[in-house]
């Protein structure tokens, strides 16, 4: 999802909160979240329902994410 959105790995570790940065989302929700804002859908998920595909359609599982 960072490829898609044009990231190095240096930016998202420039992103990575600090303890004194409680406000700053985790980096890989904060990546979630700016990728469905750009193409509407998170990778996984079923487009009519929300919910996470299951099986040989599943594409990704939050444990399979690299970040």
């Amino acid at each position: 999802m960072a490829k898609e959105l044009g990231m190095t790995p240096k930016s998202l570790i420039k992103n990575i909160p600090s303890a004194n940065q409680q406000w700053k989302a985790p980096v890989k929700i904060w990546v979630r979240d700016l990728y469905e804002g750009k193409f509407g859908k998170v990778l996984g998920t079923d487009d009519s329902s929300g919910k996470r595909k299951t099986g040989a359609s599943r594409i990704l599982d939050d444990d399979d994410l690299p970040f």
